[in-house]
């Protein structure tokens, strides 16, 4: 019989690992972390959660419970309560967790399928953001083991409707705030400062003490040191608007 497949739409997507496969290493960093790998290396999957509203919760859990209770077999112990499978934030919005293993057997797997909001197919290596608005499709399987019981989620489809700005995490800066170059108001400062494909006369190196002052223009006599542009203003920099989909309404919803 073939597994239940399940749309879950308008939800938020997070930590999301579908451009390859992943595995946690437990020798990387202090606690151990996620790291890319091969396929067919242990434990390697395609994964992403996704945060939902109270609604949506109580109609996925209600659904895998009846998965569940189609495919119980003699012995398999009982659903797991809503609380085991999903994680509620202090935002009130639950979580839920789909994956996708590398291989089956002694098959590769493909990655789940992402497309655009058109309906246009994404490359396999798209990397989707946290924090992005999307519909999902997920297959039921139930089982039953010594380690667990239940029915997990695997990933098959994602369709962005949103995608989210990529944060990337850094240390803190141990420096104060200068006046000088300022990535709000003139790009990155690679591809933007070196897109320029019009053929230059050399320009002498910045003096050592120096190297961070914007490239002089070119000049037909000999060369001189780069001399520092005026600072520019700084213009506002733009935010990520927040998605929240609560419904408070919906609070009275009951799982069983």
């Amino acid at each position: 019989m073939a597994n239940t497949k399940y749309l879950l739409g308008d939800v938020e997507a997070l930590y999301p690992r579908l451009n390859q496969t992943y595995r946690y290493d437990s020798s990387e960093g202090d606690k151990g972390l996620t790291v890319p790998c091969s396929a067919t290396e242990a434990n390697a999957k395609f994964s992403c959660n996704f945060k939902m509203s109270r609604a949506k919760a109580v109609d996925l859990y209600k659904k895998m419970k009846a998965e569940y209770a189609n495919d119980r077999a003699e012995g398999w112990k009982e659903m797991p309560a809503e609380t085991e499978v999903f994680k509620v934030g202090e935002d009130g919005l639950y979580e839920v967790t789909t994956q996708l293993k590398g291989m089956f057997g002694k098959d590769v797997t493909k990655p789940p399928r992402q497309y655009d909001a058109k309906n246009a197919l994404l490359p396999e290596d798209f990397e989707l953001t946290t924090g992005s608005t999307v519909n999902t499709q997920v297959e039921f399987v139930s089982y039953n083991s010594p380690t667990g019981n239940g029915v997990s989620l695997r990933l098959r489809a994602i369709q962005v409707l949103k995608l989210a700005e990529r944060k990337v995490a850094s240390a803190p800066s141990p420096f104060g705030e200068e006046d000088g170059f300022d990535v709000a108001t003139t790009g990155d400062g690679f591809a933007d400062g070196f897109s320029d494909t019009t053929a230059a006369a050399p320009v002498a190196a910045a003096p050592a003490d120096d190297f961070d002052a914007p490239a002089p223009a070119p000049k037909a006599a000999t060369p001189k040191a780069a001399t520092p542009k005026a600072s520019v203003a700084k213009k506002p920099t733009a935010t990520v608007e927040d998605f929240n989909d609560i419904d408070e309404a919906l609070d009275s919803l009951d799982f069983e």
